[in-house]
């Protein structure tokens, strides 16, 4: 796990470690299991997001505020839909882990929140690469707090303090990149044309990036009705076997469509608000 790629190019060996020897073990193979985890580490990750929110502007409700749309968003959304977005929820509970420790380490010290951010960002780079730009946002949340210090102040000197309290961060994803770059023979990304994820720096590659605009916006609501269930939800048709084949996209489209609903008006709502009575 730690000395290759896997088939499609990630290197994600805490993934792998907790999906082989932490979940399969304790939940094993029943599918329904792992739907409840996913919503469970979900659930968790939006309480990180509370409290880094609530860190950061030291308000409760704009910290509840956070939470409900993080808690809403489109991607974190359908990553509760099962096991198959664990690196995301996996990445993201140590993402969070790590900045929260870096904001106590800006307040309380060095010591042992600093080591304890390192440690959570090392783990959230074997969960997923994403991760790599977590020193990026770790500048930014240092310079929040500096600044908060220090309104008046110059921008210039509170911006290099912050990159240095944020150096052995960047320094771990220099680190981590020459690796993942010696794991590709000198790329980061796959050489073979072919690859799902190969990356080729054209127009047309760049212009086929946009289609994640509406991800990132967080604009889609559902899937149009004309194009069928999700390819998320497509898994969930092994949990029905029982219902007729043509039935079977019909009723998982309105179980996407409920199951949206309920998160919005139920689960989310509820959640927020015991985080705002916290």
């Amino acid at each position: 796990l730690l000395f290759h790629y896997d088939d499609r190019a990630n290197f994600r060996p805490l993934t792998y470690g907790i999906a082989s020897w932490l979940m399969v073990p304790v939940g094993g193979l029943p599918t329904w299991v792992y739907h409840l985890l996913a919503a469970l580490i979900h659930c968790l990750n939006t309480y990180l997001a509370f409290l880094l929110a609530r860190r950061l502007t030291g308000q409760k409700t704009t910290a509840s505020l956070t939470a409900y749309f993080f808690g809403l968003h489109w991607v974190l959304f359908h990553a509760t839909y099962g096991m198959v977005c664990l690196p995301d929820l996996s990445y993201v509970f140590f993402a969070m882990l790590s900045l929260l420790a870096l904001c106590r380490s800006r307040e309380s010290g060095t010591f042992p929140w600093l080591p304890l951010s390192l440690m959570a960002f090392l783990a959230a780079l074997g969960c997923k690469e994403t991760a790599v730009v977590i020193p990026l946002i770790g500048t930014a949340v240092a310079w929040h707090r500096i600044r908060l210090s220090s309104l008046s102040g110059p921008l210039l000197p509170t911006i290099r303090q912050a990159i240095y309290h944020t150096r052995f961060h960047w320094l771990m994803a220099l680190i981590y990149l020459g690796y993942f770059a010696y794991l590709g023979g000198g790329s980061i990304f796959p050489q073979d044309p072919a690859h799902p994820y190969a990356v080729s720096f054209s127009w047309k590659g760049i212009l086929a990036k946009f289609s994640y605009l509406q991800w990132w916006t967080n604009l889609p609501a559902f899937y149009d009705a004309s194009r069928g269930p999700s390819p998320v939800m497509e898994r969930l048709t092994e949990i029905f076997p029982f219902l007729p084949k043509q039935a079977k996209a019909a009723y998982l489209l309105k179980l996407e469509i409920v199951s949206r609903w309920a998160a919005v008006f139920v689960w989310i709502p509820v959640l927020a608000f015991l985080l705002y009575r916290t």
